[in-house]
């Protein structure tokens, strides 16, 4: 399965730096991705449920992958509200353009995904930020139809939270002065500008490509996402869409226990 946002490079250094504990436990995780309306594509099959399973399944499994594979840790529960609000409304569609969506992780950390499908006149198109309990970071992905890599822009932000504020905030009666926070580092994560003219994922399409053959060259090597995680990014899909249904939580273990004993190959994870 085609899971690029990873290969992102700011979000590739997110991940690797949350990996390596630098921001401590992880607790919230936000997703955004403010972007251009569905793109036209053979007979529109883009715009149906019916065809793709909803904007959360076709499109925003990129996202549910990167909670799980950020947060390192399964669902508990999803929440979801959204709609067709702006797009396509003149045509035979009924996808929906717009949605948060809440999940519960059983580490208890959180995640949220906000979703906006005509909102392409932002500066980023995709914003992830991920907070633990000794900082925050953050990354920047440009809009998917840019093509030239602007190194003076910021796209890596970690801000570490002072030791001694840590120590010290219950007793405070003021808010801390700027200098008292902590420490804040921004960066640049460069973009090859042959990639950024070939493709329109900032590069991460040629990165995930270039990690399957490798994987799939060495014998016993363990691709770095498995069809597990593809089955389970769709799944929280579903799950997000049959909360905005119902207009209930929908837990984890029930989504599990249907789609095993509907002859999928899903197993809850440990």
């Amino acid at each position: 399965p085609r899971r690029v946002r990873r290969y992102i490079p700011a979000i590739a250094r997110l991940i690797q730096e949350a990996d390596q504990g630098l921001i401590g436990d992880l607790r919230m995780l936000s997703i955004r991705e403010h972007r251009f309306p569905f793109l036209k594509k053979v007979g529109n099959w883009n715009r149906t449920n019916e065809r793709t399973g909803g904007t959360l399944v076709e499109k925003c499994v990129h996202f549910f992958d990167l909670m799980r594979r950020i947060l390192r840790s399964e669902p508990r529960r999803i929440f979801a509200s959204g709609g067709q609000e702006v797009n396509h409304k003149s045509v035979d569609s009924d996808v929906l353009d717009s949605a948060y969506v809440i999940v519960d992780f059983q580490s208890g950390a959180r995640a949220m995904l906000e979703l906006c499908m005509f909102a392409e006149a932002s500066k980023h198109q995709e914003e992830v930020s991920l907070v633990g309990t000794r900082g925050k970071l953050e990354a920047f992905a440009p809009s998917h139809g840019t093509k030239q890599d602007d190194e003076s822009e910021v796209n890596f932000r970690r801000c570490l939270r002072s030791a001694k504020f840590i120590a010290e905030y219950e007793e405070r009666a003021r808010p801390p002065a700027d200098l008292e926070c902590g420490t804040i580092v921004e960066a640049h994560e460069k973009i090859d500008a042959r990639l950024m003219q070939a493709g329109d994922h900032a590069g991460s399409t040629y990165y995930e490509l270039h990690r399957f053959v490798a994987a799939a060259l060495s014998a016993g090597a363990k691709p770095d996402v498995t069809l597990e995680d593809g089955a389970l990014a769709v799944m929280m899909g579903v799950g997000a869409h049959e909360s905005m249904a119902t207009g209930l939580p929908v837990l984890w273990s029930d989504l599990v226990e249907r789609y095993a004993h509907s002859g999928g190959a899903v197993d809850e994870p440990a």
